[in-house]
């Protein structure tokens, strides 16, 4: 299964498949008569009605190149010499006769190298890891400028498949990139346990160096997704198997949020890194997504580890048909404890909406938001520009959280109190925000981004779409 996050809107796309076809075509009769061309092979999803409906995909508008590596040719759980496409290729096209380049790098890591990790540095080159094995690759040159350390442990691809992220880039550390890989299977069998380890590098630093974490338990095939406070949540797969048709068992119901900005990873710290969250009751098996949603909540669908639909009853993993709606703690600040349960304290608590902001931006310029809060005035804003990327087989491609400077902020004014809505407003100067696009396209490359702000730690109502352009 395929997702991606629809701009300016509260949908999501599935794409079950890759086809010439060019409608899509969902259950029932098709459009020339033939019930069997009748197939779901894309639909939309409207996360504020339930309802499905037909995607038309005849084309598609880039926002960007789109960088396109590896792969085989034909369908397989392990590559090898014969199948293996070690080259890449740009969407536009590269111009000139010459449009895929050889790229080595392919052979030298087989064959766990599928489904390769990719990231887009601020410096506008690639970080790309297969198998164990890491590099920086020149985007204007394209040609290998850095061999990386090897990543410990074992190989982190397809079908050992682990999550990656690049986490969030801040300008309070001057939008050093660093990258997590969590999880993966230790060998291909069915019999093989969760990898618990995570590792995370700089690769721009002087000396990049793996720096190696445990997640409070092992786990294959992990969705690893941004929150909005700029946390990580790592959720979905299992942990026993690999990745693949009926190569999986032992799912892992409960998620787990990642807090890139502390200090230590000890659970017995209250700063620790790492926090088990309240469990789902549905295995999220192979062919399982994660998406944020702008009301800071998580879009959870999927599951089909079986070469075919398999109904309920008919083994241990049916094809899953429910869609789940996610809530991180942040969206219970009232409650003492960060599992929403607790006290209730919805008084001391910010509630904040966008209520003014502009649709289109651009690299470097400032510009305003208006804000309306409730309770009291928030001590610590947070910013960013939020891309959901796009999701398969555990892969989250062009998934990007930058965070921006903010110049200026209203004055602290005393709160007025709403007796229509029983609550405590700000006054409307108070809400003023001037904050700065990113500068480059190396921070954030050109496309639709879900506008965020994040008050005392608790997202706003609905965060707003924006295009970042030149």
């Amino acid at each position: 299964m395929h997702a991606i996050m629809r701009p300016f809107s509260d949908n999501v796309l599935f794409l079950e498949r890759v086809q010439a076809l060019t409608v899509a075509r969902v259950q029932g009769t098709s459009e020339n008569g033939n019930k069997g061309d009748a197939f779901a092979w894309s639909t939309e999803f409207s996360t504020l009605d339930g309802q499905w409906r037909s995607l038309n995909v005849k084309k598609a508008l880039a926002s960007g190149d789109l960088f396109i590596l590896g792969g085989s040719n034909h369908a397989t759980s392990i590559n090898n010499e014969y199948i293996n496409v070690p080259n890449f290729e740009l969407f536009p096209p590269f111009p000139g006769p010459q449009k895929t380049f050889p790229f080595p790098f392919l052979i030298d890591t087989l064959p766990y190298n599928l489904y390769p990790i990719v990231h887009l540095l601020p410096d506008k080159n690639l970080f790309i890891l297969a198998s164990t094995k890491a590099i920086i690759l020149s985007t204007s040159t394209w040609k290998i400028i850095q061999h990386l350390p090897d990543l410990p442990g074992p190989p982190r691809n397809y079908p050992l498949t682990g999550g990656s992220i690049l986490l969030p880039l801040l300008p309070e550390n001057h939008f050093q990139p660093e990258i997590l890989i969590c999880g993966g299977a230790t060998e291909f069998s069915t019999l093989s346990r969760g990898v618990s380890s995570c590792g995370r590098i700089a690769p721009l630093s002087k000396t990049p160096t793996w720096v190696m974490e445990e997640m409070p338990f092992g786990r294959m095939m992990p969705d690893m997704v941004h929150l909005m406070d700029g946390s990580i949540l790592i959720l979905n797969g299992a942990d026993k198997g690999t990745a693949g048709f009926d190569r999986a068992s032992d799912p892992i119901l409960h998620p787990v949020q990642y807090f890139p900005m502390n200090e230590t990873t000890t659970s017995s710290d209250d700063d620790h890194r790492f926090k088990i969250l309240n469990p789902s009751v549905i295995a999220r098996m192979y062919h399982s997504v994660a998406l944020l949603l702008p009301d800071a909540s998580l879009l959870i669908a999927g599951s089909n580890p079986n070469g075919k639909p398999v109904e309920y009853g008919e083994g241990p993993f049916p094809t899953e048909y429910r869609v789940e709606k996610f809530n991180p703690p942040y969206l219970f600040p009232q409650r003492d404890d960060d599992q929403g349960g607790g006290e209730l304290h919805e008084e001391t608590i910010v509630q904040g909406e966008i209520v003014g902001w502009p649709t289109k931006i651009h690299y470097g310029e400032t510009f305003d938001l208006s804000l309306q809060w409730y309770n009291k005035y928030p001590e610590n804003v947070r910013v960013a520009l939020v891309q959901p990327g796009f999701i398969t087989h555990s892969t989250h491609m062009s998934q990007r959280y930058v965070g921006l400077e903010i110049v200026q902020r209203g004055p602290k004014i005393e709160a007025m109190r709403d007796d229509a809505q029983n609550k405590t407003r700000m006054t409307a100067e108070a809400g003023l925000l001037r904050v700065k696009a990113p500068a480059t396209n190396g921070l954030a490359p050109p496309s639709h981004y879900m506008l965020a702000v994040v008050l005392d730690g608790v997202p706003v109502v609905e965060a707003k779409w924006v295009q970042l352009s030149a």
